[in-house]
């Protein structure tokens, strides 16, 4: 399936974009969300990846599991943004 075969390139991208942040240094009064929100990423990611085995193997329930965690997961990380002071963090627009 074609999300199989996608989840695979997003899920590096999203690895990489973590490895990128990390690099980067929060301020002091930042570096607890800081952290809550790389955590997020880097779980978003992992989630990425199983998603493309789910899909592989036509697991439809599982699929439809990571799908459902990942939206609750980035309202979290958007509210912990929001708080800590980003604008259009997680947003199109």
């Amino acid at each position: 399936p074609k999300v199989a075969a996608v989840a695979a390139g997003l899920a590096a991208y999203e690895r990489n974009a973590v490895v990128e942040l990390r690099k980067l240094t929060a301020p002091a009064s930042l570096a607890q969300d800081w952290r809550k929100i790389l955590a997020g990423a880097e779980k978003l990611a992992g989630n990425t990846t199983k998603l493309g085995e789910e899909a592989k193997a036509k697991n439809l329930k599982g699929v439809e599991g990571l799908i459902h965690e990942d939206q609750q997961s980035e309202k979290e990380l958007i509210a912990i943004a929001t708080t800590a002071g980003f604008k259009h963090c997680g947003r199109n627009t």
